[in-house]
């Protein structure tokens, strides 16, 4: 078992190197370091940068049309920042979770409400 600081060293390691091939637009790269983040961070026990960490996917996966997957990440973010009632943050990930379905409705051809 990894102790939470070497955890929580690891979790911004990857966290870092997801974020950087996420700027290049190189998300198949960063995913998997964003995931490892996500899971460094919950053995840690620090559940609010793994629900963080989720957030930046989600923005990262809207912003190359990959609406499916960002609501998904915004979705397990907004359960995690629930948990932790961490208002600012709960409302902060609807408002993201809006505008992805809007985009998935607006990609359909649906009308946006």
């Amino acid at each position: 078992m990894t102790p939470p600081e070497v955890a929580n060293d690891l979790a911004l390691r990857h966290q870092h190197l997801g974020s950087l091939y996420g700027e290049v637009g190189d998300l198949d790269r960063a995913l998997p370091h964003h995931n490892e983040a996500i899971r460094y961070f919950e053995a840690a026990e620090n559940p609010y940068d793994a629900a963080q960490t989720r957030v930046n996917v989600a923005y990262a996966f809207a912003r190359t049309g990959r609406f499916d997957d960002a609501l998904l990440f915004a979705q397990a973010a907004l359960r995690g920042f629930t948990e932790l009632q961490a208002e600012e943050d709960i409302q902060r990930t609807k408002r993201l979770i809006a505008q992805i379905e809007r985009y998935i409705q607006k990609a359909k051809g649906g009308s946006i409400p």
